[in-house]
This record gives structure tokens, sequence and C-alpha cells, in this order.
């Protein structure tokens, strides 16, 4: 059997249609009173309602612009379902810990991107709560926010 070495621009070409499909943009809703980010991407999600598997980590990564000088940011994550507003328990509410292309202190126009690791509890019950994330400042002045639809699922 004769084996083929692909050229060098079917290999790119391979490459970038692998990294577009890992870095697809999920679809979100605005929030009234903050800045919408510049793109946003929910691992696994393409669409909304986001299917979350119970026992799992939702990993989100937000680009956003950095409206004004920070020299914090904190992030606050409130889950709408049933009829009840619950604030979601996270490990590390410091955004600043959470950047992977920046700093805190932040310069106003940057353009950062944050990475959001929400942990799924297994106990969860099967519910579909709308989310809001939203990047405050050290005065808790809401920089940048966002909802995404969710639908907590068992593991398939």
């Amino acid at each position: 059997m004769k084996y083929h070495t692909p050229s060098p621009m079917l290999l790119l070409a391979v490459l970038l249609l692998a990294a577009g499909a890992a870095t697809a943009s999920t679809p979100f809703l605005s929030c009234t009173e903050a800045h919408d980010p510049i793109a946003l991407r929910i691992k696994g999600c393409a669409k909304q309602p986001c299917l979350i598997e119970k026992g799992s980590v939702a990993v989100m990564e937000v680009d956003f612009e950095v409206g004004w000088d920070v020299t914090q940011l904190d992030v606050a994550v409130t889950a709408y379902a049933l009829g009840t507003v619950v604030n979601f328990p996270l490990k590390q509410k410091n955004a600043c810990m959470s950047l992977t292309n920046a700093e805190c202190p932040l310069d106003q126009y940057e353009e950062i991107t944050y990475k959001l690791e929400l942990d799924i509890d297994s106990n969860y019950p099967n519910i579909s709560p709308a989310v809001e994330i939203a990047l405050q400042d050290e005065s808790k002045k809401t920089m940048m926010c966002f909802r995404v639809n969710l639908q907590v699922v068992d593991p398939a």
C-alpha cells in the first residue's frame, strides 16, 4: 500500500477547520445594565439552551473589552429558575485570577479573555435556569454582563 504525504496547505486547512470548530461562539442574551461580551464560548454548546451534565464542570470563555480602568474584577453568577433567584456558589470570585491573557489592574479598551468554570453538582435537579454572569469592578459597578439558558441533564 502506498501512502501519500499530505501537502502543507491541506494540513493547514484541516488545522484551521479544527480550530474554528473548537472555538465556535455560543449565542447569549444581553443584560440591560452593562456591555455585552465580544464573544462567548461554552464548551460543547453551539446553541441555547446549553446542555450541562450533572457532576460536570461547565467551562466558559468570555472575550470582552475593558470599559474603564480597574484594579479589581469580581464575578457574580446568578441563576433564575422555578420562580427563585440564587447566587451561584463559586470557588473563585476574583475574576482577575482567571484572566487568560492579562493581569489586573486593567486599562480601558484592553481586550481580555476571562475563563469561568462552574461546578454542576450531581445532586442538582433537572432544571432549565437562565444564568446571568456579570463582571464587576472594585466598587461593584457592572462592566460586562450576559445571560445564557442552561439545561441541567443527567449524564449520558
